[in-house]
């Protein structure tokens, strides 16, 4: 008959027993499939713990050290609210900061800084197992928490890292609202990935982020490149400036395929007939004279 382990931890939060499952990862303790409940948490570390090769004092005191560490460690729910997740622009910008970090720069987290160049030996990211590819923002913003979480930084220093990006984010946001492009546009989201992907005057890096596979994504995705891009703004601003004319370009492209210009004579009271037409029926002059166009060769067809 298997007996209920011993109850070492209950009653936490989520976040509090995603590092507990973190610190015993790193212990190079053997754990199953780790849950997503906190309940179920708390169940399978306390049976993980009762089932360690330790006298009873020595598990006690393991785990008084794995409490020590969170309250070190973990930053209270009310200093995380400048992290909004409604800010789902902001999230996709500060996921890209947390997955450039470099440890290999000095001071890397009381300095920040990104490498677009980072390796996976150097990435702060890859060294807490952190998941690659995000589609949603929920997702991002999940991973940002446990980016801050995990980090071995003190408290202090995860402070000043979270005062860095909401000073910093003000400054990335002012450089384009982006109030032109569309995320219920599927056209327009596939072209701006596109363009920004395929574009060689400006090279923007991309290779960090997931490959999209929605417009939505798509349109994330695009954003998220050029907010984290560390180009002067200058370039920044010359860049949208040619994305809008090219992105006007393609629609004027769009509306002629099809069309073509015709010359052609009309008398001065024919064209104030159809300006007057057109005008009623709320249409261009050519729109109009397509349709008295079709509307007459019906009538042909018909007789």
């Amino acid at each position: 008959m298997e007996f209920p382990p011993h109850v070492y931890i209950e009653n936490k939060s989520l976040r509090e027993c995603r590092f507990y499952w973190y610190y015993l990862t790193k212990q190079n303790i053997s754990l199953p499939a780790e849950p997503s409940d906190p309940t179920e948490y708390c169940r399978k570390i306390n049976h993980v713990i009762d089932n360690l090769s330790m006298k009873s004092d020595e598990k006690e005191r393991a785990v008084e050290e794995m409490v020590r560490s969170a309250k070190e460690s973990l930053l209270s729910n009310k200093e995380l609210k400048p992290l909004d997740k409604g800010i789902e622009r902001m999230c996709s910008w500060i996921w890209c900061y947390c997955r450039l970090m470099d440890s290999t720069a000095s001071n890397w987290l009381n300095t920040p800084s990104i490498n677009y160049n980072v390796s996976a030996k150097s990435s702060v990211y890859l060294k807490y197992s952190l998941n690659l590819n995000p589609t949603t923002a929920e997702e991002r913003y999940d991973l940002i928490i446990k980016f801050l979480d995990f980090s071995e930084a003190d408290l202090d220093s995860k402070r000043g890292l979270l005062a860095f990006w909401q000073q910093a984010w003000g400054e990335v946001y002012e450089a384009e609202t982006f109030h032109w492009l569309d995320n219920k546009n599927n056209i327009q989201c596939e072209w701006a990935s596109n363009y920004l992907v395929n574009d060689t005057e400006y090279k923007i890096p991309n290779w960090f982020l997931p490959k999209p596979t929605t417009p939505q994504q798509m349109y994330d995705f695009t954003i998220a490149a050029f907010d984290i891009w560390g180009a002067h703004p200058d370039s920044k601003k010359l860049l949208i400036i040619k994305m809008k004319k090219a992105w006007s370009q393609k629609k004027h492209r769009d509306n002629m395929e099809g069309k073509r210009a015709y010359n052609f004579v009309l008398h001065d009271g024919a064209k104030d007939k159809l300006n007057a037409i057109a005008k009623v029926y709320g249409l261009k002059k050519n729109q109009c004279l397509e349709q008295l166009i079709e509307k007459e060769f019906a009538l042909l067809k018909n007789k």
